[in-house]
């Protein structure tokens, strides 16, 4: 892993390893930088991600790369000119890269790409688009994450309500509840879900529904819901007291199939990044104190 690395270091500042003066910005403005990267099951391959800036245009483009895990030449295995390809997680027999895209319409949604050839497929059509996503163990079932309308009990409902809001000339906020804003995005009155459906397509289901993150939003983004190891059910964390106020979360669990959802913890805190061990009796996570 440590000469894949070195490789890829090389691979990522060849213009700036030759350079005869001061770094600059501009020398910052040309380096590839290297994002998420993933082994594939099999323990063949290494999928990543590169950004590359375009001064000129004001803008960046994320497109995935792959290299083999044994060291060698990489190369690309999409080639947008804007937006982001990123995300990548490999299908159970190591042929298949899902990834989240930007390509339709600006807004992020799962494709499916063979590593060997061909044309990326479109797997969901979320409106609200998709945050990110989990392969099931088995490689059956996709769990995604989408921010959806409060008010809507169906992806109908929030397809509908989004071109409302699109369409609608006012754009002004009325603001009666924290939070408001993470960052650069409103809330406004949404919440984030969690989303079931078949890997290769089919039709989604909300599993999550309710006025209340689960799961919650975290400023280091990271992953918040996680598979059992035998793919039934879901471990995710959620606000049980105000964000704003508390930031107290706690674990729950729910069948990948739907239901009631289960609380595990009660800590007056943050309980945050769930994971199952191997045999799936036991489930480490993150807590604070007060």
């Amino acid at each position: 892993m440590k000469r894949v690395l070195s490789l890829l270091m090389v691979f990522l500042v060849p213009g700036v390893l030759q350079a005869s003066h001061p770094f600059q910005v501009e020398d910052m403005l040309k380096l590839l930088r290297l994002g998420e990267s993933v082994l594939s099951p099999d323990g063949k391959w290494i999928a990543f991600t590169i950004q590359t800036s375009d001064v000129a245009k004001n803008r960046s483009v994320v497109n995935l790369w792959l290299v083999p895990s044994t060291g060698g030449p990489p190369h690309q295995l999409t080639f947008s000119e804007k937006g982001s390809n990123s995300r990548p997680r490999w299908s159970v027999d190591s042929k298949f890269l899902y990834f989240l895209s930007t390509r339709v319409n600006d807004h992020p949604q799962i494709f499916l790409l063979s590593v060997s050839a061909g044309e990326a497929r479109q797997i969901t059509r979320v409106a609200t688009g998709v945050d990110s996503f989990l392969l099931s163990p088995d490689g059956k079932t996709i769990a995604l994450v989408s921010s959806v309308f409060t008010q809507c009990i169906d992806l109908a409902c929030n397809e509908r309500k989004k071109k409302e809001v699109d369409e609608n000339p006012v754009k002004a906020r009325i603001i009666n509840g924290l939070p408001c804003r993470r960052w650069d995005s409103w809330v406004d009155d949404k919440r984030n879900h969690i989303i079931v459906m078949p890997a290769e397509g089919g039709e989604p289901r909300d599993i999550t529904p309710g006025d209340v993150d689960s799961p919650i939003w975290t400023e280091a983004g990271s992953e918040e819901y996680t598979f059992s190891p035998d793919g039934k059910e879901l471990c995710f964390s959620r606000y049980t007291e105000n964000e704003a106020l508390t930031g107290n979360s706690d674990l729950y669990v729910i069948p990948t199939s739907g239901g009631t959802p289960r609380r595990l913890t009660d800590n007056r805190a943050a309980d945050t990044t769930p994971l199952y061990s191997p045999d799936g009796r036991f489930i480490a996570y993150s807590a604070a104190l007060r």
